[in-house]
């Protein structure tokens, strides 16, 4: 009777553990994908003088729900989607809730195409962004922040930590 009690803690202790180990990753893992972290470790990026807060966006799936459902994007932050290869990468505004310009970054990190003010998704299927310029790296940023800086086609773009 005993034995089987003591079986039983055990097993109960083991499930509370795992699920407790379960929380904390689950917790850690939105507290990044919402930024908490990004204010202590994030580098920053440059244009024309001016220097932000980046958030580095470098997997698919990070590609692919980045900024999805949020409200708005700090307006010294922006993002930066990296890819494995220069390519001509679409992207579109699905659950997008803020419009944004997008700049699109050759591997020596000068633009070489811009999309000013890609508006959020209303339809389905959502509409694509095009640039049919190849791109080793897109950044996301508030929608006026581009014509503010004056940035533009041709400028360079430096990074620091």
């Amino acid at each position: 009777m005993k034995t089987e009690r003591k079986r039983k803690m055990l097993v109960m202790h083991i499930i509370i553990f795992m699920v407790v180990i379960a929380l904390v990753f689950f917790v850690i893992r939105c507290a990044i994908s919402h930024g908490f972290f990004g204010k202590f470790w994030w580098p920053q990026i440059c244009a024309n003088t001016q220097c932000f807060k980046l958030e580095i966006v470098d997997t698919p799936k990070t590609r692919e729900i980045w900024l999805m459902n949020r409200t708005s994007l700090d307006k010294d932050r922006w993002m930066l989607f990296v890819f494995e290869q220069s390519g001509p990468y679409s992207f579109r505004m699905k659950n997008t809730l803020i419009p944004l310009d997008m700049l699109r970054l050759d591997d020596n990190y000068n633009i070489v195409y811009i999309q000013n003010m890609a508006q959020p998704c209303t339809t389905d299927p959502c509409p694509m962004y095009n640039p049919w310029t190849t791109a080793n790296y897109v950044l996301e940023l508030n929608w006026w922040v581009a014509g503010e800086l004056g940035i533009k086609v041709g400028d360079s773009i430096t990074f620091k930590k």
